[in-house]
């Protein structure tokens, strides 16, 4: 089924509202066996690997596992004119983050399948299989998401939010700085890192713009 076509019908009925959207997707280099890259399924099935998530954000040749394909993907989406704003490493070795956007209306959408595209092109220069499945390796490892920051014009106005607060284990967090400044952007913590983006920014618009309650 064609989902953009119904998302670009949902961004052109709210385009005077200006929604926004920055989203963060997650991701987890893979071996051609289907382990995790970078040598580690020993480690992993003797309990050598760390699960008090050093890797997240870490540095140093032992936790930063596949920063040179991450970058590489960095440089590409910049060449190509995709809006990427940064990545990070995650809470899983191998697994990493970059994020798209601000970037508004089906613009968002687009430009995230796009980054898609180009990583799974450039993870086959190295001969990586690229995995956006939420649980990627089984045990007791952080899920993948695809956080999908989102705002309207009305929300970046002043007191344009009224609600957990700097909750990280809620679906919808507010960042603590949107709730002192009673204006900003919430995050939906909700959709997995293999979610069709266009459905995601497409439910959002007919659920808080539209009052689609019934939006699926």
């Amino acid at each position: 089924t064609n989902n953009r076509a119904d998302c670009f019908n949902a961004m052109e009925a709210v385009k005077d509202q200006h929604p926004l959207f920055g989203i963060e997707q997650e991701y987890t280099l893979m071996g051609r066996d289907g382990w995790l890259s970078d040598g580690l399924k020993e480690d992993i099935l003797n309990h050598k690997v760390c699960l008090i998530c050093p890797y997240c954000c870490g540095i140093g040749a032992c936790l930063a596992l596949g920063r040179d394909l991450v970058e590489v993907h960095y440089k590409v989406c910049l060449y190509a004119g995709v809006n990427i704003g940064g990545t990070n490493a995650e809470a899983m070795p191998v697994q990493w983050e970059y994020q798209v956007g601000r970037s508004e209306g089906i613009d968002a959408a687009d430009q995230h399948w796009m980054s898609r595209y180009l990583l799974l092109r450039i993870a086959e220069e190295y001969g990586v299989r690229m995995s956006f499945h939420p649980k990627s390796i089984a045990g007791d490892w952080n899920g993948v998401g695809c956080h999908t920051n989102f705002s309207t014009l009305a929300m970046r106005e002043p007191n344009g939010i009224d609600y957990g607060v700097a909750n990280r284990g809620s679906s919808i967090r507010i960042p603590r700085q949107c709730d002192e400044e009673r204006c900003g952007y919430f995050e939906d913590r909700r959709p997995a890192s293999n979610c069709d983006p266009y459905c995601v920014t497409n439910l959002l618009v007919r659920t808080v713009c539209l009052n689609e309650k019934d939006a699926k």
